[in-house]
């Protein structure tokens, strides 16, 4: 049986390294759920005839590895996995590790994964492609003007998004 220690803040529930919260002298674990939006598993937690709800990688974070320790740290899944809410799974990172984190083990919204994407993967490299065509000024560094406009009208983004692209501004992620 998992070693149960006290929640931090809540001295009737206990929570083991698998992420479990018991509410104290109980048998079973609480029931976790996902949140409406994130998907994260939680928990509601009462005290003093107050209730809460907290993420049950939050509490494993508070209580395996202590505070917080800086508002630019968050709790954060190692593998990417919500519902993984192990001690070791979980960590304090800040939101900048996190984002790369989330690019490494592919859970990252990033091409054709975020929602307001309007080109492909396939049509980026496209687009990078063509574009070492393209004509060039006289230093060889910038493009002629006007040079966009096809590309533009044929994928249908602004010229502005089509420099970003070539530039690898956006779509970091495609070669």
């Amino acid at each position: 049986m998992d070693d149960r220690l006290s929640v931090p803040g809540f001295p009737s529930y206990l929570i083991t390294r698998s992420g479990e919260i018991y509410r104290r002298g109980a048998s079973t674990p609480l029931k976790a759920y996902p949140a409406k939006r994130g998907g994260y598993q939680q928990v509601s937690l009462w005290e003093n005839g107050r209730g809460r709800t907290c993420f049950v990688h939050q509490l494993v974070a508070l209580t395996f590895h202590g505070p917080r320790p800086s508002d630019r740290h968050h709790a954060a899944h190692r593998d990417g996995d919500k519902s993984n809410n192990t001690d070791v799974n979980v960590q304090w990172i800040t939101k900048e590790e996190n984002e790369r984190d989330k690019v490494a083990h592919g859970s990252a919204n990033i091409g054709t994964r975020n929602g307001g994407s309007v080109l492909s993967e396939d049509q980026v490299a496209d687009i990078r492609r063509r574009a070492a065509d393209l004509p060039r000024s006289s230093s060889g560094r910038r493009l002629k003007k006007g040079s966009l406009d096809v590309l533009s009208s044929e994928y249908g983004v602004t010229k502005s998004c089509l420099y970003q692209v070539i530039s690898g501004m956006r779509w970091r992620h495609v070669q």
